[in-house]
């Protein structure tokens, strides 16, 4: 053999070692990075299943058995391939094990029996119960104060946009704003343009969105412009306090208009694949900054807010009307 290709081998082979022995990123997060990605992937889980169990209640209100089977049997696939992720705290793991499998069971119970029968309803209780624990349990072991200890002075206090807005000609906007909305949105685009602060743009483009929705009868075409402008600053994949609010925004906008009723298409999954993305920006972040509590709790905020809920106190359609005008009608 040839001295460069042996030399060349050997390398290879030292190289496969070196690489074989290095940790792998997981196992080399710290203990709060390890904690934040069981949260995670936790609430995921709940989200998911939250999902289905909206989704089945609108087959079963149809009474349509062979689409409900269809249903329960994918339900039933997702819910064990969800069963192979692994938690870092082995009691969480235990906890999320035993959910998934009652989970599957109480689909399977569906499946077999009519709702309201003896073993349905073994099945439903068990599972409700499991729920309730795995709930408390992850309310009181991943509270919020046991990783941020922030008042609620400092927050509001460091949340304030005011404090970020650097552009003279900002002021200008807000007279505007009121007399002239269209001269004022032409005004904050062009702010927004000349901006380089990835934090600051975000708040000029909050602003601008928030204008194009809440005038959306002035602008043909303003809740469009909204989205996209909510997107845009998620599409950046870039840190900042208000990732979540744009996150919010944008899926509760995008909801508006894409149906109101308790059957409208709901769709969590294209909401909840956004919402993992700015988590992981989020995460990424603080693994880089682990005192930096208002990211922390920007993280544990965004990865706990509950799905679009079909049905629930609001009676008159799905419960995205209500934030919506918790958001807008101020």
């Amino acid at each position: 053999m040839p001295y460069s290709c042996y030399f060349l081998h050997m390398a290879i082979a030292i190289l496969s070692c070196v690489s074989a022995r290095l940790p792998s990123p997981s196992s080399m997060d710290t203990n709060l990075v390890s904690t934040l990605k069981d949260v995670q992937k936790a609430y995921d889980v709940l989200h998911r299943v939250d999902d289905q169990e909206e989704q089945l209640h609108l087959y079963v209100a149809d009474d349509d058995q062979e689409q409900i089977r269809q249903f329960l049997s994918q339900c039933i696939k997702t819910c064990n391939g969800l069963k192979r992720q692994v938690y870092g705290n082995t009691i969480l793991n235990m906890h999320m094990q035993e959910y998934l499998d009652l989970t599957v069971k109480n689909y399977q119970a569906i499946d077999k029996s009519q709702v309201g029968q003896k073993e349905y309803k073994k099945e439903s209780d068990s599972y409700n119960t499991r729920r309730s624990n795995l709930s408390k349990f992850l309310v009181t072991t991943y509270a919020l104060d046991h990783f941020v200890h922030l008042s609620e002075e400092a927050y509001w206090k460091t949340i304030d946009k005011k404090n970020y807005v650097r552009s003279k000609r900002y002021s200008d906007y807000l007279k505007l704003k009121g007399s002239n909305i269209r001269q004022a949105l032409n005004l904050l685009d062009s702010i927004c343009g000349i901006s380089t602060e990835f934090q600051e743009k975000t708040i000029y483009q909050l602003e601008a969105a928030d204008q194009y929705e809440k005038h959306s009868k002035t602008f043909s075409d303003g809740s469009n412009i909204a989205i996209k402008k909510y997107q845009a600053i998620l599409g950046e994949k870039q840190y900042c306090l208000y990732l979540y609010e744009a996150w919010l925004k944008w899926r509760a906008v995008s909801q508006q208009h894409t149906g109101l009723s308790k059957s409208s298409d709901i769709p969590n999954d294209r909401y909840d694949e956004a919402r993992d993305q700015v988590a992981n920006v989020i995460l990424a972040h603080i693994r880089q900054n682990e005192k930096d509590e208002m990211a922390i709790n920007q993280f544990f905020v965004i990865v706990t807010h509950d799905i679009i809920f079909r049905f629930g106190d609001y009676p008159y359609g799905n419960q995205n009307t209500v934030e919506y005008h918790e958001i807008f009608d101020k």
